[in-house]
């Protein structure tokens, strides 16, 4: 509650002071603002006139159109812009001090990023030791980027935990000691990335000031991105590595300017469409990144007056597709990849492909291709109409009269080769269309951009009401960027007290929302909560959560000429500073250093061994991932420490079952915890060699050798975590697994179900702290046992299970399975390679189904007893003159119940359900499905040993409360081991 009181009392004083009589102004004072866009063609400039309030809060503001023009890009992308503002200012004959605003949507330094250009060397301190060493910063980029920028990275002690308690302390020696290296090396940019820094960021601030008073500029990730702290901390690098060029071009822009005589408040746009001033855009470059496509769409609404609809932005070499809801640009909710590297930041959904006015056409096995290919801004050069050599979609389109520029006579293309290009151009449209339209309803589409020009006039499509071409369209993104408003954004995870409301997340959340919104110069009557998305922490105590919230509003340029301050996204979010001298509660759990360490299994000394590749490695994450019918966890990070381990020179080996004697001991092992936190609080590598050194130490005493590492769990990510382990402890992974996919709760565990006894087994945190297992007489003890004490371990736990025999795995587990997992990888990649569908590769690979392709429409969640459960519905693809059928899939963590529209069963759990992406076979988890993906919703049979009598009382669709009868989609299929196929 101190929270609310905190941000209620700031609103407060804001409000009364701050804004003053700007709240009369805003609504009385017509102001000229010039909007500008600047595309790889052309670069668009419009001079707009406020009119008053629009009446909605929120809403764009009213504003008239005076001039536009239409000027090419230039190289240096300056002088073209200032060229084409210029020309609207002679347009409409207006004094330059009568201009208010100047607002500007470019991509110069999203373009920067692709072609490796003008990017500064960057010092980068992570603060989370003892975790997250198995991962450095950069990994997983390019290896093209790392050429072209100089990263000085440390990992060093600080952090916190999910509940904003300190990891570990800041560790100022080892800091100052890099930060000075670091300047010896000319660095002046730095980053600071902290473990569960969106929660808690006091340390990445109070190490933030550090490195400004030895480097001089420094990015903090909180500012930055949401969770997952290797995207972070990727987006604050390339945020750092931007800003020297960011600084120049808004300095360079602000003079060119002044020198025309424009001395108002310069704005640039964001990538959700709103403004971030000159100084702000300095700081944030990143946040610009793909303004291009929202500032369209933004306009498109604007001159249609619709609020939902699929607008289409055509630009001379590209289109990007988006979708407008409530008038907002629909958001991404997966990562983000800008220019190879993994993101987090906020980025519209927009499919983007090589279609525009300067697409070169081609003639290609009796038919056209278009594009991708571009003449882009030479098109007045090059295309036909204008003497060039060179046949575009333009030439196409002034040849069928459907616009007019340049010299038509000059486009001399057949009636049937017109046809056929414009079939081309018209299919790729509609194709993109509906990639991006998510249901079954009817939407009105917009065309606009310079590119528009070249469809047909009569262009239509099912599942369309109608197709719009404003008369202003070739502006759009012009006007968009010149009605664009401010908003205050908030992605954190709120913890809230005992004895709070159930709204308090979300209360807390938008408050906090406003009151950024305001402090980016927002009109406190304009501004609104649009968009609130709050969703429960499975694993995690105390009802937490993680609130997405936006609020926007108009700009208040009076305000903001006065002088605005810029706005830090931890505005109003401050939980404290950072104490170094407050003292860390010392962990109850004791460091165990394990004694045994020779291998008892040397390498190749009982036949052929499979030796993990960088290719296999992939097929494996790809395949666990599938196997994980929606939960066990992403594999991506572990397939990231995998790449590095092997980079290293690492060697990870695994073993036929068979040659494992019926005396000797393998240990089961994996991961236990909350994923959201393990994307945070990312493992050190000792979590899992330090239980298997104490169970290992502990049966040396009793005569009993351990020769190899046991996989739990295949599917998901504790498919590659022993494997990881193995290539540390000198140990082979045995081919097999104990729960032929991944199951939500450890008495699912194959061998307990067999009769291994609940005992002997192990957690361990990141500094490689122990706790054996006490008193647990069942697999259930077991599991509230370990669940209690993972949450004191920060919800990040390396795991050993019970030890059992050769004999014992051999006749109890489930056999061949990481086999199982490689082929699958292996036929998504090669359907990849050879562009045939990867769903029907891995239906062929298994002898699965394939239930239904098509749309999710809905997802619901619910967060209780430490689970993700709710339901998922997928509507089917259209077929024509067909009503299509909308399936229900049930999950608790992992996929359960599958089902048609009329109740049919048609999976159930053990057979692994999984939701595949329809282009790539990227298997989705649970808790990663979002409405409008499409995807094809797939059942696999399960391993023999699940469909038994005994085992389908634990994890058949029973055990999950549903009262049917468990029947497999088809025979299982065993898999070669690979390294003899």
């Amino acid at each position: 509650i101190t929270s609310l009181h905190r941000i209620f009392l700031l609103l407060t004083a804001t409000l009364a002071g701050r804004l003053g009589s700007s709240l009369l102004t805003h609504v009385t004072r017509k102001m000229l603002r010039i909007g500008v866009d600047c595309g790889g063609t052309n670069t668009d400039a419009v001079l707009v006139q406020e009119e008053a309030s629009s009446g909605d809060a929120g809403a764009a503001p009213q504003v008239k159109l005076l001039q536009s023009c239409k000027r090419p890009t230039t190289a240096g992308v300056t002088s073209g812009i200032i060229d084409a503002i210029k020309t609207v200012i002679e347009l409409g004959k207006v004094e330059p001090s009568k201009i208010r605003a100047v607002t500007i949507g470019t991509t110069l330094f999203l373009n920067a990023l692709i072609q490796r250009k003008n990017l500064a060397p960057v010092c980068v301190l992570r603060l989370g030791l003892p975790a997250t060493t198995t991962v450095v910063p950069t990994a997983g980029w390019p290896e093209d980027l790392l050429q072209k920028v100089e990263i000085f990275s440390k990992i060093t002690g600080g952090g916190f935990e999910y509940d904003g308690q300190a990891l570990s302390a800041v560790d100022e020696d080892d800091i100052r000691s890099h930060l000075t290296a670091a300047k010896a090396k000319g660095i002046t940019q730095g980053v600071v990335s902290a473990v569960f820094s969106p929660v808690n960021p006091a340390q990445e601030q109070y190490v933030g000031q550090m490195v400004q008073e030895v480097l001089g500029d420094v990015t903090l990730s909180s500012d930055i991105g949401a969770f997952g702290l290797l995207e972070r901390e990727n987006s604050s690098i390339l945020n750092a590595s931007l800003r020297p060029l960011a600084q120049a071009t808004v300095e360079s822009m602000k003079s060119a300017l002044a020198g025309l005589g424009l001395f108002c408040p310069l704005f640039l746009t964001q990538n959700d469409g709103t403004l971030i001033s000159c100084d702000d855009a300095k700081l944030f470059p990143i946040r610009t990144f793909v303004c291009g496509a929202t500032n369209s769409m933004r306009g498109a609404l604007y001159l249609t007056g619709l609020k939902d609809a699929i607008v289409a932005d055509i630009g001379g070499t590209t289109t990007d597709v988006g979708r407008i809801k409530n008038g907002l640009m629909v958001e991404s909710t997966n990562r983000v990849e800008v220019g190879g590297v993994s993101t987090n930041f906020r980025m519209p959904e927009v499919y983007s492909f090589g279609l525009g006015g300067g697409s070169i056409v081609r003639r290609v096995d009796g038919g056209f291709s278009v594009g991708p290919d571009s003449v882009g801004f030479e098109l007045s050069t090059r295309a036909l109409v204008f003497g060039g050599d060179t046949l575009t979609t333009s030439d196409v389109a002034v040849s069928a009269g459907i616009c007019a520029f340049g010299d038509p006579a000059k486009a001399a293309v057949s009636e049937e080769d017109r046809a056929a290009i414009l079939n081309v151009v018209t299919t790729a449209l509609k194709q993109a269309i509906n990639r991006v339209k998510t249901s079954k309803q009817e939407v009105p589409v917009v065309l606009v951009g310079g590119g528009a020009a070249i469809i047909p006039k009569d262009f239509h499509m099912e599942g369309v009401s109608c197709v719009i071409i404003p008369e202003q369209a070739g502006v759009a993104n012009a006007l968009g960027a010149a009605i664009a408003q401010v908003s205050g954004n908030v992605d954190r995870v709120i913890v809230p007290p005992e004895g709070a409301p159930e709204s308090y997340r979300r209360d807390v959340a938008k408050a906090e929302a406003i009151a950024k919104a305001m402090a980016a110069g927002a009109v406190p009557s304009s501004v609104r909560v649009v968009d609130v998305n709050d969703i429960g922490l499975a694993y995690i105590p105390g009802n937490a959560g993680r609130v997405r919230v936006k609020a926007i509003g108009d700009t208040d340029f009076e305000r903001v000429q006065e002088g605005s301050s810029t706005v830090q996204e931890n505005f109003a979010v401050q939980v404290g500073k950072y104490d170094p001298a407050a003292p860390i509660p010392p962990s109850p759990y004791p460091i165990y250093v394990p004694k045994v360490t020779a291998s008892p299994f040397p390498q190749g000394s009982r036949g052929t061994e499979w030796i993990i590749n960088e290719y296999d490695w992939e097929c494996l994450a790809i395949g666990a991932a599938i196997m994980g019918a929606g939960g066990g966890g992403s594999p991506e990070l572990g397939y990231l420490r995998g790449k590095m381990a092997l980079k290293q020179g690492k060697v990870m080996r695994v073993v036929r079952p068979d040659v494992i004697k019926d005396d000797e001991y393998v240990i089961p092992t994996g991961f236990m915890g909350a994923p959201s936190c393990l994307n945070e609080k990312m493992p050190s590598g000792k979590e899992i060699v330090a239980t298997v050194g104490k169970i290992r130490d502990a049966l040396q005493t009793e005569d009993k050798t351990v020769v190899a590492l046991f996989v739990a769990e295949v599917g998901g990510s504790n498919c590659l975590e022993p494997l990881l382990a193995s290539a540390d402890l000198g140990l082979p992974v045995v081919d097999a697994d104990g729960m032929g996919r991944a199951f939500p709760e450890l008495q699912m565990f194959i061998p307990f179900l067999r009769g291994l006894a609940a005992e002997s087994a192990c957690l361990a945190d990141a500094a490689g702290r122990v706790q054996m297992s006490e008193n647990t007489h069942s697999p259930k003890d077991l599991e509230t046992f370990f669940r209690q004490h993972v949450i004191k371990m920060g919800c990040v736990a390396g795991i050993t299970l019970s030890p059992f025999s050769g004999k014992f795995m051999r006749a109890g587990t489930a056999l061949n399975t990481l086999s199982t997992a490689r082929h699958l990888g292996h036929s998504v990649l090669q359907a990849r390679k050879s562009k045939t569908s990867p769903v029907q590769a891995v239906l062929d690979e298994t002898g699965g189904k394939l239930i239904v392709q098509g749309v999710i429409v809905d997802v619901s969640c619910d967060i209780g007893g430490g689970f993700t459960r709710g339901k998922i519905e997928v509507e089917e693809e259209a077929t024509s003159g067909e009503k299509r059928r909308v399936f229900s899939l049930d999950y608790q963590n992992e996929y359960l119940v599958l089902r048609d529209d009329g109740g049919k069963l048609l999976a159930t759990v053990p057979d692994i359900i999984s939701i595949l992406d329809t282009e790539t076979g990227r298997a989705y988890l649970s808790d990663e499905v979002a409405f409008g993906y499409r995807v094809a919703v797939v059942a696999l049979p399960c391993v023999p040993i699940l469909a038994t009598e005994e085992a389908l009382k634990v994890v058949g669709p029973r055990a999950f409360g549903y009262d049917v009868d468990y029947h497999p989609v088809g025979q299982y299929r065993e898999q070669a081991f690979p390294a003899e196929k």
